[in-house]
């Protein structure tokens, strides 16, 4: 059931079950390979800001750095981009959606991608609410032990 923008960021958003149907309700299934972001206020309230993402590199511990001398890896200067949103947006947390065709059995890079970026996170004080997987036939939650 997909509800107005306006209603959504009154429902708060407290319980798995509630978060994942808000992540299937947006995003239904997969069709290409990126990287969704969702953010949410410290009621669990969705926040009207979500950013995809494709494009981002295949390996999250590949070397990268910026103009504004960032040096580290890809999954580091995602984190350090997302603590700049999440303090300019004033969230409480995020959420991450890895969108790719397939089955939703997560592969090695799912699983590398997830970790990575669930540890930058970490090191750049980005609390990380959940992480799904939307595969070919719908929304997958992906619990850390899944990626650990």
């Amino acid at each position: 059931m997909t509800i107005p923008a306006d209603e959504a960021a009154l429902i708060p958003l407290t319980d798995d079950d509630a978060l994942q149907r808000r992540v299937a309700d947006l995003l239904q299934s997969a069709f290409r390979r990126q990287w969704w972001t969702l953010y949410l206020d410290a009621d669990g309230r969705q926040l009207p800001v979500i950013m995809p993402m494709a494009g981002y590199p295949h390996d999250p511990t590949e070397p990268v750095s910026d103009e504004g001398g960032f040096s580290g890896t890809a999954a580091q200067l995602l984190a350090d981009r997302l603590a700049m949103m999440v303090e300019e947006l004033g969230a409480a947390s995020v959420v991450f959606v890895w969108e790719r065709p397939g089955s939703a059995v997560s592969t090695p890079a799912d699983r590398a991608w997830a970790r990575e970026l669930a540890d930058a996170c970490r090191a750049e004080e980005v609390p990380v609410r959940a992480q799904f997987i939307a595969h070919s036939r719908g929304i997958r939650w992906f619990a850390p032990d899944d990626y650990a």
